[in-house]
């Protein structure tokens, strides 16, 4: 059904035109004959097309065999000519032989002879050129000759000398040779070529002559037979084709009639249900009308209908409020653009002219007062026919002012990011750049042509990370951490998601208080010295009073001052080391220029990497001392074991990568635990630097999962492998696998005592197990809901 919108007092009626039958009707309903017609018409010309072809096919053999028939009667014709030739030859030589003989007597077809001398003279009476003929033909020896067209002589030497010749007249030899069943033969005085052609007589009749050559002669004897040009064979095969061609039009027409029959029977079939679906749709549609004409009424859309052939438009209720131009009206196209703003009413009347190009639109125009405009969103399509069209009009006024207010939210959101004087950068879901202000680029010494649109998060923190000296995580704050750049300054920076998925990050400067807390720490050591010494001279004075005592106290009191000392002594160790390495790397990277002599950089790295191995083994030793001493605490918080690992990991993947050795990573979600999130990452560093140090081929696999109520998270590594009588001794402070005197790898044998301390004191535990020559597994087990330990047990 092909539907029409039409408007009456304030409402929309739909106007049904019934859909025709077969597709191929779209204007109006076709007779059912002649669509059945249409429907059989390639069938119908392929029928017509073989019988032509049948036909002209036939035509063409029966053409064929007549041409092969008159040849083959030529040839036969050709062939009477050569027998009649033959027989003339054989007739002649008879009567040449018996005037040879000397006989006398008249032969049929001959007149009486007459006699020559030996010089071939003629006795008689002839005329003077029938003479020399004959007197020439028997000079030469020839037995007959050819004296004109009607006459020919036939000549024999007699043994006695002399010559007798007998003339016959050429019409009499064509009636000797003649033959029942050959027809006519002709003997001719002119020599012609063998033969065979249809002739055809002043009365019209036809005939087949085959002719041959007696050129000793000079004669000639052509066969003629009466030959029709179609004859009882061409009939009768001509009647057979014809019948042939005929037959497929004869069961055409039978199967036609029989179609013609079938189509209309069911042309009537069709029309009867057309009718029947005809009222029962009409009846479901006035249904749907009525229902839609309610929910538009009470939606409150505008609808609107338009005419192409006229240009007019018609408008319901609705969007007749909508327009502030009355209710239901009906108006021209023109005056139904100058209801709206003047801006945009050449785009209106564009959008109408794509109406009736394309038959669709869909434009949102403007109308009201300038300071309060009221958007108005026009929908609308063109019936099949492109004559009439209706639609639907929105109010989108709320919905294009929030836009609005969005727009300028986000554009002062970006005003304040962009002068905001710390690092600030947006991702995507996926960790792509979304946009970052000046000072993200200015603080990380990072170019704008890395930091466009679309740059990933990991290809950033790549070039960030080449100017971090250390990050280690913030005490309040297991999400933030702090980082120290190259050239001194801190930053406290943190990753935040955002509820759509995107990551926001931005960064503080802290520098100075980090500077304030270093002073403070200076104090609280000069504080802790002043202490100490009062400790040392309050103990002497305690052991002069206390004679019996004063071996015991005083071991005691050195084996807890070497602690003491140690745990609390940690920076003054740190410091100078720092402001080596420090100086070491500025000049490694020939910050200040180059240093001249290349041995002055090769001692430089050479330098740096000493102190930054010194550093490292002070400060194993100094957490070893607190551990003993009973200083060592951790800070328990609500951590994220993965970004614990994902922090080491990033640390060595660097080292890792330059010694050839691949890395895998096998995490699965894990939940979050009561620990030291510094503490985890150092056990996670410890065991990574262990798995580097020992394997010089292979691959490292980190891997971490749920075991009942641990979380077990393993480093294996495919290096030598650890004895298993060297097993029990290893997690003990500076304890090692080989022995000092012939030791190829370096280490003071604290790494894995202090996983195990850190490990124990977050209520776990450290396990190894390794095989010689095939591998390695360390695995710390940390409990998934760790319930608070006091500090001493912890230590213990």
């Amino acid at each position: 059904m092909i539907e029409s919108v039409t408007s009456v007092a304030g409402s929309f009626s739909v106007t049904r035109r019934p859909t025709p039958v077969f597709e191929s009707d779209s204007a109006s309903p076709a007779p059912v004959g002649r669509a059945s017609f249409v429907a059989t018409r390639t069938p119908l010309v392929a029928a017509v097309a073989l019988l032509v072809a049948n036909t002209l096919a036939l035509s063409v053999k029966a053409w064929d065999e007549h041409r092969v028939q008159q040849t083959e009667h030529l040839t036969l014709i050709a062939r009477d000519g050569v027998v009649a030739t033959q027989r003339l030859k054989a007739l002649l030589e008879g009567r040449s032989a018996r005037l040879s003989s000397g006989d006398r007597s008249v032969s049929e077809g001959f007149e009486r002879p007459f006699e020559l001398d030996s010089s071939g003279r003629v006795r008689v009476d002839l005329a003077q050129d029938w003479h020399e003929i004959v007197r020439t033909a028997a000079r030469s020896g020839e037995r007959f000759v050819a004296i004109s067209e009607d006459e020919a002589v036939v000549i024999g030497q007699r043994e006695g000398g002399g010559y007798l010749a007998a003339k016959a007249d050429l019409a009499a030899l064509g009636s000797l040779l003649t033959i029942s069943g050959w027809g006519a033969v002709n003997v001719t005085g002119a020599v012609a070529p063998m033969s065979a052609q249809f002739r055809q007589d002043p009365d019209g009749r036809r005939y087949s002559v085959g002719c041959a050559s007696l050129e000793t002669a000079g004669l000639s004897a052509c066969t003629q037979r009466v030959t029709p040009v179609l004859g009882i064979s061409d009939l009768s095969r001509l009647a057979i084709y014809l019948l042939l061609a005929g037959a497929p039009i004869f069961g055409g027409i039978g199967v036609w009639s029989l179609l013609r029959r079938r189509e209309n029977e069911l042309a009537a079939e069709v029309q009867a249900r057309r009718e029947n679906e005809l009222a029962a749709e009409v009846q479901a549609r006035r249904e749907a009308e009525h229902r839609l004409s309610l929910s538009v009424d009470g939606a409150g859309v505008g609808v609107w209908t338009y005419d192409a052939q006229t240009e007019r438009v018609c408008i319901n209720e609705q969007l007749g409020q909508i327009m502030e131009c009355g209710g239901l009206r009906e108006m021209t196209t023109r005056e139904f653009i100058e209801r709206f703003r003047p801006e945009d009413r050449e785009n209106l009347a564009n959008a109408f002219r794509e109406l009736q190009r394309i038959g669709s639109m869909n434009i949102t125009a403007r109308v009201g007062h300038i300071d309060r405009p009221t958007y108005v969103d026009l929908r609308g399509r063109l019936s099949e026919d492109m004559r009439e069209g209706s639609g639907v009009a929105f109010d989108v006024t709320r919905q294009r002012i929030a836009e609005r207010r969005a727009i300028a939210a986000e554009r002062r959101l970006r005003e304040a990011i962009d002068v905001f004087t710390g690092p600030f950068a947006e991702w995507d879901s996926r960790k792509r750049l979304l946009h970052c202000n000046r000072a993200f680029g200015l603080t990380f010494n990072i170019p704008p042509e890395a930091l466009q649109r679309g740059a990933t998060y990991e290809s950033v923190a790549s070039r960030i990370a080449k100017i971090v000296r250390s990050e280690t995580p913030s005490s309040t704050d297991s999400r933030v951490r702090e980082t120290e750049l190259v050239d001194g300054r801190w930053l406290q920076i943190a990753d935040r998601p955002t509820l759509d998925g995107r990551l926001i990050t931005f960064g503080l400067d802290i520098t100075a208080l980090k500077r304030n807390e270093e002073a403070v720490m200076k104090s609280e050591r000069r504080v802790r010295r002043s202490a100490e010494d009062l400790s040392r001279a309050k103990d002497r004075a305690d052991l002069l009073a206390q004679m019996h005592a004063e071996e015991k106290r005083k071991a005691d009191a050195a084996n807890k001052a070497k602690s003491v000392f140690l745990a609390n002594t940690g920076h003054e160790l740190r410091t100078p080391l720092v402001a080596i390495n420090g100086f070491s790397e500025m000049l490694t990277k020939q910050i200040f220029g180059p240093l001249g002599n290349p041995k002055y950089l090769e001692y430089a790295k050479d330098v740096h990497a000493a102190g930054t191995h010194l550093l490292d083994v002070i400060n194993d030793i100094l957490d070893m001392a607190k551990i003993e001493a009973g200083k060592m605490t951790i800070s328990r918080a609500s951590m994220d074991v993965e970004d614990a690992i994902d922090e080491a990991v990033r640390i060595m993947r660097q080292k890792i990568q330059d010694k050839g050795l691949a890395l895998h990573i096998n995490i699965v979600p894990l939940p979050e635990i009561d620990g030291d999130h510094r503490s985890v990452r150092q056990m996670m560093l410890n065991l990574l630097s262990n798995a580097l140090k020992f394997t010089e081929q292979g691959s490292i696999t980190v891997s971490a999962r749920l075991e009942g109520e641990f979380i077990r998270i393993t480093v294996a590594d495919t290096g030598i492998g650890i004895p298993e009588e060297a097993l029990a001794r290893l997690g003990k402070p500076f304890e090692q696998v080989e022995e000092a005197h012939r030791r190829e790898f370096k280490g003071t044998g604290l790494g894995l005592a202090l996983t195990r301390s850190f490990a124990e004191m977050h209520g776990g535990r450290m396990e190894i197990a390794s095989q010689l020559k095939v591998g390695t597994q360390m695995s710390i087990l940390l409990p998934a809901r760790l319930a608070p330990v006091a500090a001493a047990t912890a230590a213990e």
